[in-house]
């Protein structure tokens, strides 16, 4: 006899549904920026548009992927990136030997 589904096996399948939508969704936007490169390549006014109408789609797109999700995805910034940080314990020397030398 077959289990009834629940309410969260529902909304876990539209979720699924929905984020399988958005893979095929970007898939079709990779074709077409590849088709429009050479388009638009002479074509700036063609190319500016373009460009509005793929960051509309992406913004609905991420929008919809963090709903899904239940998370925020912060937008990349631009900048001098930081220091980078290194635990000393889990360096590895040149010889392949654990370094606990301070970095």
């Amino acid at each position: 006899m077959m289990k009834a589904r629940t309410a969260d096996d529902r909304e876990n399948a539209i979720k699924l549904d929905i984020l399988e939508a958005l893979t095929r969704s970007q898939t079709a936007l990779a074709k077409i920026i590849e088709s429009m490169a050479d388009i638009s390549e002479n074509h700036h006014a063609v190319s500016r548009e373009f460009k509005k109408n793929i960051e509309v789609l992406s913004k609905y797109q991420m929008a919809l992927a963090e709903k899904m999700l239940g998370i925020h995805i912060p937008k990349p910034t631009k900048g001098k990136p930081g220091k980078v940080l290194i635990y000393a314990k889990a360096r590895i020397s040149q010889t392949g030997k654990k370094d606990a030398s301070p970095t």
